[in-house]
């Protein structure tokens, strides 16, 4: 059965690193500018915008993605390994209702909605820009694994594709950061298990 374009979605992890920088600016801006300001309201709905494009139209669409594959990308080396695009179009998801929340604020004149809203998107935004915590994408696992789902990434195996009967072994997705070594939400790497042998007088 073929797997859905969604669910095999693969990105340069560096991509969702580099959009959170130039959103922490962006709303960094908005925050300084505070309620009231025509010009910081301008700031918030284009970032508004950029996470309803990765949200609801695919982080193929978002426009800082696109920057960094048109701009910056061709300039680095490739990644050490793919991410799964599901996590970070999720945590675009959160962003996107925190940024309406903060329009929502600056509209209706609530400077309290509008400070809380956009300050936790800028603290989200900031913590992936620096230290490659991707907040929104931890809380999309950690759904995953309370729903019980079958493919949440802790520890699940399958089987190796051309392997007859599965005799040569299985795959283990275990989740990676190419750059710190260390478990990344939705970055996996394949690695084939070895083969397994059979013990003596069985």
């Amino acid at each position: 059965m073929p797997r859905s374009s969604t669910a095999s979605a693969q990105i340069d992890p560096r991509s969702p690193r580099f959009g959170a920088i130039i959103t922490s600016v962006l709303l960094a801006v908005v925050l300084a500018l505070g309620p009231g300001s025509v010009p910081g309201f301008v700031v918030l709905i284009v970032q508004t915008l950029a996470f309803a494009a990765g949200s609801l139209l695919g982080l193929g669409a978002q426009p800082w993605g696109i920057l960094y594959r048109r701009f910056v990308r061709p300039r680095l080396a490739p990644p050490a390994d793919l991410e799964d695009a599901r996590p970070p179009r999720f945590a675009q998801t959160v962003g996107l209702v925190f940024a309406l929340a903060g329009v929502a604020g600056w509209v209706l004149s609530l400077p309290v909605l509008f400070f809380a809203a956009i300050a936790f998107a800028f603290i989200a935004a900031l913590l992936n820009a620096v230290f490659d915590f991707c907040l929104g994408c931890e809380v999309y696992l950690l759904g995953r694994r309370i729903l019980g789902s079958s493919t949440a990434h802790w520890g699940r195996r399958d089987r190796v594709v051309g392997a007859p009967g599965g005799g040569r072994g299985c795959a283990l997705v275990w989740p990676v950061s190419p750059s710190h070594g260390r478990a990344r939400p939705g970055c996996c790497r394949v690695v084939r298990a070895p083969p397994r042998r059979n013990r003596p007088g069985t």
